[in-house]
């Protein structure tokens, strides 16, 4: 930063172009494949081909390795054990947040919270629908029934018209947190939008369960919304059988260009088979952008669908 100051104009000019090129990138980066709200909470550096490139390639992590089992780690801040989560790092419905080291083999430190009661369900009568507040826990969720349609409040984002009650995205702000309400006029500030401190998915960061270390990979419900929240975590298990992209299967000698699922290693393009489970969903793996594994779930019914595009 200090050597920033230093600079000449010229230094400065080329500076405000990064910043622009690297803002263009965060626009395209919801469009791009690979795991990217997995590698955005353990907050890893993407690794980009060329400057050209909007998407990564790849993703650093190697910090987490450098990572104490007895520190809780969110938002590039570090707690000691039995430190209280700062307001600055925790969510609506983060309460009372603490900071716990594990004392189980092979677990890490995570914040415990303390549960808060159950929201409420409100049973939507017929023509009736909710209107919710993002800046409150439970939404504040309120009942409102509408004599006729031309009643309903509705909000105009990104040429798109949305109705009261309803969550919408702002384009520019992929990270924010909306809801249509009466009142609307193309501010995404409170109570419209909100901006969580940290990613509202099931988060690294209050989890004991080591699943970076462990190579795990998260698994989101369908792939058109795998850069949104992830449902669980999938760990290697034996049986879990790697199918090769293209034969022979030739180890590449970087291994960064590889994603690493427990201790299966797997190249661009290659697809994990993961052992059958009793469940009603079978989970479709492939490694796009390395070192984690692409992940979703599939109806049993389609297992046999490639649900990925060609890479």
């Amino acid at each position: 930063m200090g050597s920033t100051r230093i600079c000449v104009q010229l230094c400065i000019f080329v500076a405000f172009i990064a910043a622009v090129v690297e803002a263009d990138r965060d626009i395209f980066l919801s469009e791009c494949p690979g795991p990217l709200t997995y590698y955005k909470d353990l907050r890893c550096t993407p690794i980009y081909d060329d400057k050209k490139d909007n998407c990564p390639k790849s993703f650093n992590c190697n910090h987490i390795k450098r990572r104490s089992r007895d520190k809780c780690y969110i938002n590039g801040r570090i707690y000691g054990p039995n430190q209280v989560l700062n307001p600055n790092d925790s969510n609506f419905c983060d309460i009372s947040c603490i900071c716990r080291v594990s004392f189980i083999q092979n677990q890490i430190a995570a914040f415990q919270c303390s549960k808060h009661s159950q929201c409420t369900e409100i049973e939507v009568k017929n023509g009736c629908y909710l209107r919710q507040n993002p800046t409150t826990c439970c939404k504040n969720q309120k009942q409102i029934c509408p004599k006729k349609l031309e009643d309903i409040p509705v909000c105009d984002v990104n040429n798109h018209i949305y109705l009261d009650g309803e969550y919408f995205k702002v384009n520019e702000e992929p990270d924010l947190i909306c809801i249509c309400q009466p009142g609307y006029k193309g501010e995404n500030v409170p109570p419209f939008c909100i901006k969580p401190n940290h990613s509202p998915c099931f988060h690294p960061a209050f989890n004991h369960d080591d699943y970076f270390r462990r190579n795990c990979a998260p698994v989101f419900k369908d792939y058109v919304k795998k850069n949104t929240c992830y449902e669980t975590m999938l760990c290697q298990l034996p049986g879990d059988v790697v199918i090769p992209s293209r034969l022979p299967f030739m180890m590449d000698d970087n291994y960064s260009n590889m994603c690493i699922f427990g201790n299966l290693l797997l190249q661009i393009g290659d697809r994990l088979q993961p052992t059958p489970s009793y469940t009603t969903e079978c989970i479709n793996c492939i490694c796009e952008v390395p070192p984690v594994l692409t992940c979703i779930y599939i109806s049993k019914n389609n297992c046999s669908i490639n649900y990925f595009v060609n890479l």
